[in-house]
């Protein structure tokens, strides 16, 4: 038997951000981890631009996808069904709204997968697929199996990594979807997790939690386990890891680079009526500063669109952003995505506008925000991210902020920007003091085009000879060769080392064959 596993993917701009996180989704890839070894799997994910294939030999198909993406991973579903096959529906929007779902497929998967998994299989063989299948309790985390690397790689996703530490959340963000979906916080075996980033090829993973330390003692043993493999890592927790100088210090020790936390908005009522009561708005500066300071780039958003915001919540909140002094941040309108009880009080108070679910991609008003007009809350947050780059840039940005009584055309705001003769707000320059981060330029790519460029105008083949022997260094670094296609270590290790073995002794052999040619000639 086969199955295709799908990550549905709409063309709007959450498509963007979720293709700028790097890193594999974690439905399909469950899926794939719990699949039973005699099963064959076709993986495609829409969000790094794999196109599927409707014509595929697979006998049942899986979509899955969240709300930004339903109304494509409904036109996915409906065109298979047209073409004869079976069609399962999954992820975090069938499971809060299966009736809607239903009406697209033939059966419903509600819920963590790794509960029912087997039992779905199962059924579809036999010919006695049930309508929806649901898990009635929290996955043990100790029955996880590594995501497979050998049908979509670390290099589809640009060098970086999943694996899976945690699930569910020890907070209560009245707008959040992880509470609703996976119920309970739970945390993997550190070995089972050392392991896996062990044999999975990559040295940037992206430790896949939602708060990584919600359990202290537990964060503590992982990221000391984590040291010894020196890797690079990405991960995600709440801000207030700042006033723990242990924890923290554990955390760039064993590799942490980049951080994404949620500062949400500078309104402290706000964020009490939320579920976040445990932000302090006046610590957040010094929390920023602290972990700045130990080279980590913090990847932050900014929430708009909550009951207690006013008409200048988005001046209010730049000022703020550039206050603290943070250097990565962008805007996220607040949205209602079913599930969760932001949902359920939108709806119960009658404000939602659309179910137009391509809009629910957090840069558009889906429902009606009580103090100001839902265009009015599209442009600011668009307002905001235009002028918090200008602050980025270290440039001033005007003080006008989009309000009811005064809005401009966000294109004329960007012409007139440079020579608006309103008074302007100097922003402080929290630009990093090292300029571009070192990060961003690709030194390998650039001296390798240096000698080959070098090889062909010279004549000097040694210079492809050093270039095998580096690919040969690397991929045994990496976990994976390459030669047509990737070769990982891990699923094929004795083609993998062929193939190592080929540019290693192809590259000795340039490289003797050279010097023997000087040794004689000179």
């Amino acid at each position: 038997m086969k199955i295709c596993l799908i990550k549905a993917s709409a063309d709007t701009q959450f498509k963007e951000y979720k293709a700028s996180m790097g890193g594999p989704p974690q439905n399909i890839f469950a899926a794939a981890a719990a699949t039973p070894k005699n099963i064959d799997i076709e993986m495609v994910d829409e969000t790094i631009g794999k196109k599927v294939n409707f014509k595929t030999k697979a006998d049942l198909i899986f979509v899955f996808f969240s709300t930004p993406d339903a109304l494509r991973g409904y036109s996915i579903a409906k065109r298979f069904k047209e073409y004869g096959k079976k069609v399962v529906l999954a992820g975090l929007h069938p499971s809060a709204l299966p009736d809607e779902a239903k009406s697209y497929c033939d059966c419903v998967a509600i819920g963590e997968i790794e509960n029912y998994w087997e039992d779905l299989l199962s059924d579809f063989e036999k010919g006695q697929l049930k309508e929806n299948y649901a898990s009635t309790r929290p996955v043990d985390m100790v029955t996880l199996n590594p995501y497979p690397t050998n049908i979509l790689s670390p290099r589809d996703y640009g060098g970086v990594w999943s694996v899976v530490v945690g699930r569910g959340c020890d907070n209560a963000c009245t707008y959040c979807v992880v509470n609703p979906f996976f119920k309970k916080l739970r945390f993997r075996p550190i070995d089972q997790i050392v392991e896996e980033i062990k044999n999975c090829g990559s040295k940037i993973i992206e430790l896949h939690a939602d708060n990584l330390i919600a359990d202290r003692e537990y964060a503590i043993k992982l990221f000391k386990a984590l040291m010894p493999l020196k890797i690079r890592w990405i991960g995600e927790c709440t801000i207030t890891v700042a006033e723990d100088d242990e924890l923290l210090k554990l955390m760039v020790d064993s590799g942490l680079s980049d951080l994404l936390v949620g500062l949400e908005t500078p309104d402290q009522e706000a964020l009490d009526n939320i579920g976040k009561s445990f932000i302090k708005v006046d610590k957040l500066k010094g929390y920023v500063e602290k972990i700045q300071g130990l080279g980590v780039d913090i990847d932050a958003s900014f929430l708009f669109g909550f009951d207690e915001h006013g008409r200048d919540i988005f001046d209010k909140t730049l000022r703020f952003a550039a206050d603290v002094g943070i250097k990565n941040c962008h805007s996220v309108i607040l949205t209602p995505f079913p599930g969760t009880p932001f949902y359920n009080k939108i709806v119960m108070e009658d404000r939602l506008l659309t179910r137009d679910y391509n809009k629910y991609d957090c840069t558009h008003a889906v429902y009606e925000p009580k103090t100001m007009t839902p265009e009015e809350l599209e442009k600011g947050a668009y307002w905001f991210d235009i002028q918090f780059d200008r602050v980025r840039k270290g440039k001033k940005v005007s003080s006008t902020s989009p309000t009811s009584d005064k809005i401009m055309n966000l294109d004329d705001e960007l012409n007139n920007s440079e020579k608006s003769t309103n008074k302007e707000l100097e922003i402080p320059d929290i630009r990093s003091s090292k300029g571009v981060s070192s990060r961003n330029i690709k030194w390998r790519a650039i001296i390798g085009i240096i000698l080959v460029m070098a090889g062909i105008i010279f004549n000097w083949s040694i210079l492809f000879g050093v270039l095998y022997i580096t690919w040969a260094i690397m991929d045994i670094q990496s976990g994976y060769a390459f030669i047509l296609e990737d070769v990982s270590r891990a699923e094929n290790p004795i083609l993998y080392w062929i193939t190592v073995m080929i540019w290693l002794l192809s590259g000795l052999y340039v490289v003797s064959e050279e010097l023997i040619i000087k040794l004689i000639y000179y």
